[in-house]
């Protein structure tokens, strides 16, 4: 327990660990609450989590559901919504003409979400895509997993859609679907502990093969003569045994959005996210941490050596806290900086748990060893530039622990941002602490 935990004394390894601790001794919650409503296009929306927002398109034919797998990941970091498509799940069916990409807009006014992440699959991808042109300034970066594209006709007919649109002509929904759940498209090409997870999804969306016609507008002119103007990082995802169609999309998007990236997952079919769980959530938390990282990054400017000495209150609000982290509320850092020593403290609080700890390093770069009695450590303080780079590695059970937290003066020297990275023991945790002068 944490409570009135308490480190002192000179330079070791103490300051890193501190965050370390509260990373790997603070009890997780059990899970975030998960509130729920229906947006004023009438779609049924699940939320959880806090921060940024992240918001999940699933792919046609399943619901929101389909996204348990990466709630986890996700939700510890994130305030992440995923909703069910018009017709889909609980969120109501089509009545009139209507824009898929304008009823995920719908969702995120109802939620008062400017700016979101969006992670769509296959239809979910179209509409990520679509949005991301239609209202570009609303969209913080964009993954794309077995993508589809409005305006892409396949190179070759997809022939084995006719018995489940013939089923669906007759009046037999049930058995369209049941169809459905049996094409190369639902295929489970990976994990087949996850067919029948598959299969129960498409037979509980039945309704959608009621509906004679699909009012359904896509953008106009359509995205895949437009994809110049997604200007968020993107990151495409492709299952290796995804249908050819399906590559031929990831490759248009590859090389029509300037920057984007391609992540391939061995052996996974279309429903890449269930097939390839953990291969999955590694290339999405990669490429959200890289980019979060990369959005906070200091000036490459140099202004010369700036004095970090004051006293720190923890802006919580303002402040990306990973799982643990999280727990936090407030915290207050002492810092007294004279070249070449600089002397950390910070007290961080959660409920009714006091974490205390501190640091005295020179900034030469010099690697220091822990002199505290504990597993064995070293750490370093160094100029880049403008900034300070702590670098720490303790020893754990779980293997070896690497701590590095990039200090930076934002504001005018008002403001204190620290950019954190751990690597190993089982963890892979990024934060940024952003904290103003008192």
């Amino acid at each position: 327990m944490l409570a009135n935990r308490r480190v002192t004394g000179s330079s070791t390894w103490r300051g890193f660990l501190g965050s370390v601790l509260l990373l790997l001794l603070v009890p997780a919650a059990a899970g975030a609450q998960v509130t729920t409503g229906t947006s004023s296009a009438g779609l049924f929306y699940e939320v959880s989590g806090a921060g940024e927002a992240v918001v999940l398109v699933h792919a046609f034919s399943v619901d929101r559901r389909m996204w348990a797998p990466q709630i986890a990941l996700l939700e510890g970091r994130f305030r992440v919504v995923r909703y069910d498509l018009r017709g889909h799940g609980r969120s109501d069916g089509p009545s009139a003409p209507y824009a898929p990409h304008d009823d995920l807009r719908s969702v995120l006014d109802t939620l008062g979400i400017n700016r979101a992440t969006l992670i769509g699959l296959s239809a979910g991808s179209t509409i990520a895509i679509d949005f991301a042109i239609a209202y570009p300034d609303r969209v913080a970066r964009l993954v794309l997993a077995s993508p589809g594209l409005s305006g892409h006709v396949p190179s070759t007919p997809l022939t084995w859609t006719q018995p489940v649109f013939q089923a669906a002509g007759a009046g037999d929904a049930e058995g369209a679907a049941r169809l459905w759940a049996e094409t190369p498209i639902m295929a489970v090409r990976n994990d087949p502990s996850v067919a029948s997870t598959v299969r129960d999804l498409v037979m509980s969306n039945v309704r959608i093969w009621t509906y004679k016609a699909n009012p359904a507008r896509q953008l106009a002119p359509p995205a895949i003569g437009r994809l110049s103007e997604v200007k968020c990082p993107t990151l495409v995802i492709l299952g290796e045994s995804d249908l050819p169609h399906i590559k031929e999309i990831g490759a248009l998007l590859v090389k029509g959005v300037a920057g984007a990236a391609l992540a391939t997952l061995p052996g996974a079919g279309h429903m890449a996210n269930l097939d390839a769980r953990d291969a999955f959530n590694r290339a999405v938390d990669s490429f959200v941490t890289r980019q979060q990282v990369r959005a906070q990054a200091p000036s490459t400017t140099s202004r010369g050596k700036r004095d970090f000495s004051g006293e720190w209150v923890l802006n919580r609000q303002a402040s990306t806290l990973g799982p643990g982290a999280d727990a936090v509320q407030s915290g207050v850092v002492r810092i007294e900086h004279r070249e070449p020593t600089f002397r950390y403290k910070a007290t961080l609080v959660s409920g009714s748990n006091r974490t205390e700890y501190e640091y005295e390093l020179p900034t030469d770069g010099r690697e220091v060893a822990g002199t505290q009695p504990g597993p064995p450590s070293v750490s370093s303080l160094r100029w880049d530039n403008d900034a300070l780079v702590f670098t720490g590695r303790v020893k754990s059970p779980k293997g070896e622990v690497t701590v590095s937290f990039r200090y930076e003066l934002l504001n005018a020297g008002r403001r204190l941002r620290g950019v954190e990275q751990i690597r190993g023991g089982g963890r892979e945790q990024d934060s940024v602490w952003v904290f103003d002068r008192r």
